[in-house]
């Protein structure tokens, strides 16, 4: 069984959680969702981008945060749930028309204004 999940930083295309999970679970296991060949980046709107350091983390505000949807097994969502949830993200979970169920991560901590990224990219 697979679910699709919605990231947003460490985890999209490029980036060094994704590659830890390819490797530690296998391409095969997890893959970003493509329409015509291009990658799908997915608006979660009604949140804020913010820099943590290494990674960012999103808080409900006005803005509008570019996420990438991916297609994952059960076994790595379990192990990306388990990164999550253990650095202070909660999981959340919306109904797409059309992507179906989305889970993505929101941060439970304390931010900054100051930290804001304000394009919403990572």
């Amino acid at each position: 069984m697979t679910k699709t999940i919605a990231v947003y930083g460490s985890l999209k295309p490029g980036q060094y959680n994704l590659h830890r999970f390819q490797q530690a679970y296998g391409k095969g296991s997890i893959f970003p969702i493509e329409k015509e060949g291009d990658i799908i980046h997915y608006p979660l709107k009604g949140y804020n981008l913010y820099s943590l350091g290494a990674y960012p983390g999103i808080k409900p505000g006005d803005g509008e945060v570019d996420a990438v949807l991916l297609q994952v097994s059960s076994e790595v969502f379990g192990g990306i749930d388990v990164m999550e949830i253990g650095a202070g993200y909660i999981r959340k979970e919306i109904e797409d028309p059309d992507y179906g169920q989305i889970t993505y991560w929101e941060f439970g901590g304390q931010v900054h204004e100051s930290e804001l990224v304000e394009s919403g990219i990572w």
